[in-house]
């Protein structure tokens, strides 16, 4: 299948996935909604230039949901690419300063869908292995 190409901004690029965001907690669990990132590349070498979705643990996302920002531009290329369908509702972060539209993230051609399995494969089996525990020099102790 051709790869997803976009206009934004007068520009052309290729729709590419990332791997999702992990935020680390002060605890140190990692948060994640488990969605893939979707950005823009440049259509000749690959080269990520713009992020369009965000990872917003607080924001109360049912499963399946992205956050989009690029305002009504980002929000435009990725419905016409037929990535993304706007649910209607938004999302204000204050900590961001930004509103970002809801959508339902509708998949990809089959080639990236193989392409986004192994990377939560990949992220599913860092996750699983052990932290090693290290001992502070100066008092004995193990964090």
């Amino acid at each position: 299948m051709p790869d997803i190409r976009v206009k934004y901004h007068g520009e052309e690029y290729r729709v590419a996935l990332g791997p999702p965001i992990f935020v680390e907690q002060r605890n140190g669990a990692l948060i994640s909604t488990g969605m893939p990132t979707i950005n823009l590349a440049d259509p000749h070498s690959g080269e990520l230039r713009i992020g369009l979705t965000f990872d917003i643990p607080q924001a109360p996302l049912n499963p399946g949901l992205v956050l989009v920002g690029g305002r009504e531009e980002g929000l435009r290329a990725l419905t016409e690419a037929g990535v993304v369908k706007h649910t209607g509702e938004y999302y204000r972060s204050r900590d961001h300063g930004a509103t970002f539209a809801v959508c339902d993230f509708l998949g990809l051609p089959e080639r990236q869908k193989t392409t986004l399995a192994k990377l939560r494969e990949a992220v599913g089996k860092q996750q699983e292995q052990p932290k090693r525990k290290v001992k502070d020099r100066d008092h004995g102790m193990e964090r």
